[in-house]
């Protein structure tokens, strides 16, 4: 093993370590500022439908998570290769210009396809949010009155809100692949 290639995993250990470092530590600070925030509400706060239990803690779950995957490995990542575009285009004009003005005229669609599957991806999770809150709403409804959902027949409700996500995950992999 040569030393460039000790230096390239050293450097994307240290990479990865300390971006996903940083994203867990926001995540955690921000869910402890939204729990802070729940717990300081009004009573009359919880007994809307919208802020049951399972919601809550649903969104407790999730939307810390969104951030965490906008600021920590995945910011990273889009640094990195914002900045090895920048290097081989570059390094393309170097070596071929013609090349080179040839790739750049077919990168608008290239950043086009991906802009494309962003939209898509991000229509989809917020699908699935709302899909996973109502879910959830359901779920902690009937663990906290599980005597009574037995009696109501509610798990039969619970079971059609928790067959959407997955239908939907389904969906989105068809469109992205």
């Amino acid at each position: 093993i040569d030393f460039q290639t000790i230096c390239f995993f050293k450097y994307h250990s240290i990479y990865g370590y300390v971006f996903a470092r940083s994203g867990e530590a926001l995540t955690k600070r921000l869910r402890s500022k939204a729990f802070q925030a729940i717990l300081r509400q009004d009573m009359t706060f919880f007994d809307r439908e919208e802020n049951s239990i399972g919601a809550l803690c649903t969104r407790l779950a999730t939307e810390a998570s969104v951030v965490q995957c906008a600021t920590g490995v995945r910011f990273g990542l889009i640094f990195q290769h914002l900045f090895a575009m920048v290097a081989g285009i570059l390094l393309g004009f170097a070596c071929s210009w013609q090349l080179t003005l040839l790739m750049i005229v077919f990168l608008p669609l290239m950043l086009f396809g991906g802009f494309l599957q962003t939209r898509l991806t991000v229509y989809y999770s917020s699908k699935d949010k709302h899909i996973l809150e109502n879910a959830g709403k359901v779920c902690g409804n009937d663990f906290f009155f599980i005597m009574d959902s037995l009696y109501c027949s509610t798990e039969d409700r619970y079971g059609s809100h928790s067959k959407h996500p997955n239908s939907n995950a389904v969906d989105e992999i068809k469109l992205l692949l």
